[in-house]
């Protein structure tokens, strides 16, 4: 590889794994989109297809958000919804990469960057990177690396890493039934509402 390069590396997501998602999306949407044509329902067929196109564009722009970069001064990393994270590169001390067990789903490939005195610099998502651009990430930072010798919850690991996963990843079932909560309120607030304007 040539060394100048070495000095800017920009990773991006793993773009098969995402179209095999959005594959795997449009089968139930385009069985949805079928049955309402053949129903007759041209305004349900409009419908499911104006959101199939809202979906294709929402992880078009998740994927093209999404990238780690990093610099001889910084490493940035940009999530869509977690928004952009620089780091100082002399900050990150060593690192913890983790097969991360969420409450449903297979084990998710994480790497935490830590500076010295052990605290959260930075999160990214291994698993939708290819393993072999995690690993040459890890590689270039040229820190400790360390890997727990099998998966982790994240409960284990906010044990270890206190700060490395939020609330709502610990206490994935109290995120939810707070959701539900919050979304039913709406709900009932909007149809009070409706019902006091008749």
């Amino acid at each position: 590889m040539n060394p100048r390069q070495e000095h800017r590396v920009v990773l991006r997501p793993d773009t098969a794994r995402a179209w095999a998602g959005v594959l795997l999306a449009a089968i139930p949407l385009g069985l949805v989109f079928a049955v309402t044509i053949v129903a007759g329902s041209a305004a349900g067929a409009a419908g499911v297809a104006g959101l199939s196109v809202l979906c294709f564009g929402v992880v078009v722009g998740i994927i093209r958000a999404r990238h780690v970069e990093v610099t001889p001064h910084e490493v940035v990393v940009r999530e869509p919804f977690a928004g952009t994270r620089r780091v100082p590169r002399r900050l990150v001390a060593r690192l913890v990469r983790v097969d991360l067990v969420p409450l449903r789903g297979p084990a998710a490939d994480t790497l935490f960057l830590l500076d010295a005195h052990g605290a959260v610099l930075a999160r990214v998502p291994a698993q939708v990177y290819p393993r072999a651009d995690i690993d040459r990430l890890v590689h270039l930072l040229g820190v400790p690396c360390e890997r727990p010798g099998g998966p982790v919850t994240p409960q284990q690991l906010s044990g270890r890493l206190p700060g490395a996963v939020g609330v709502a990843e610990r206490r994935p079932v109290a995120a939810y039934l707070a959701l539900a909560g919050a979304a039913l309120l709406v709900i009932v607030v909007a149809a009070a509402i409706g019902v006091a304007a008749l």
